[in-house]
């Protein structure tokens, strides 16, 4: 199973390697460069971290970003900051109301098994036995802040590793979600129900990459040079030569193409 969320973000799964993997696009060190992307954001609303900031992008700053986003994508000590990891960059939403979560549970395979251990693994105080848990089990469960999918839950619980793989001269963080045999088929049967468009990007992700504000990188000169925005250009595996001006704007444009 692939899916293509666009941005340069995949999601791939295997049932037959019990994993599921994100792949979320990164510049390279050359691709910045033949960008005309020379320097980390300075800016105070910035995602690059503070020992970057306004720095010039070299191979060894440029290995201590790649270090900081695999911190950044890895999972964190406490629940809700691993949740929000989750969500600020990737959005499940379908399990998320009564009818769904009523048919999640008695639809998906070990879907109630599996989610009562990880509650009971979030919250070892929690009460109600296996046998008696239903939806109406989940709702009246107060240890999250928000609503979650079920599913986007059980992948939190579950965990999952991080790492920096290149494919193609393209470089990407991966997550890899292993399962164990139970939850792998609980996977499986959530991707042969339920058609994939419920996974989609958080509204964040484009934003915080592109925006000349929050991007880690100071896009002045590039978008002086390029229409795009760079989840533009992974979306459509631009090159260099088929995106930059030959001359530079004069002024910051208006409208950066995103979609």
């Amino acid at each position: 199973m692939n899916v293509d969320l666009g941005a340069g973000i995949s999601i791939n799964y295997s049932k037959k390697d019990s994993k599921l993997e994100c792949f979320f696009q990164t510049p390279t060190l050359n691709q910045l460069l033949k960008f005309k992307i020379i320097k980390f954001n300075e800016d105070s609303w910035s995602s690059s971290p503070d020992k970057l900031k306004g720095k010039q992008i070299t191979e060894g700053t440029y290995k201590l970003f790649m270090d900081h986003l695999v911190s950044e994508y890895s999972e964190k000590s406490k629940f809700q900051d691993t949740r929000d990891t989750m969500h600020d960059r990737i959005i499940f939403s379908y399990f998320t109301d009564p009818d769904d979560v009523k048919s999640f549970l008695h639809d998906i395979s070990n879907s109630k098994k599996i989610l009562h251990s990880m509650i009971k693994k979030l919250d070892p105080n929690y009460k109600d036995m296996l046998e008696n848990f239903d939806e109406d089990s989940w709702w009246d469960w107060d240890f999250l802040e928000d609503d979650e999918d079920l599913f986007q839950f059980i992948l939190i619980c579950n965990g999952w590793s991080t790492s920096i793989v290149e494919k193609n001269n393209n470089a990407y963080v991966r997550w890899s979600f292993c399962f164990d045999g139970e939850t792998n088929e609980l996977v499986d049967d959530v991707f042969k129900k339920i058609d994939t468009d419920f996974i989609d990007l958080s509204d964040y992700y484009r934003n915080d990459l592109n925006s000349t504000a929050y991007s880690p990188f100071n896009l002045d000169e590039f978008y002086l040079y390029s229409p795009y925005a760079l989840t533009y250009i992974f979306e459509n595996n631009l090159e260099p030569d088929q995106v930059l001006r030959i001359a530079p704007l004069q002024k910051m444009p208006d409208n950066i193409k995103q979609f």
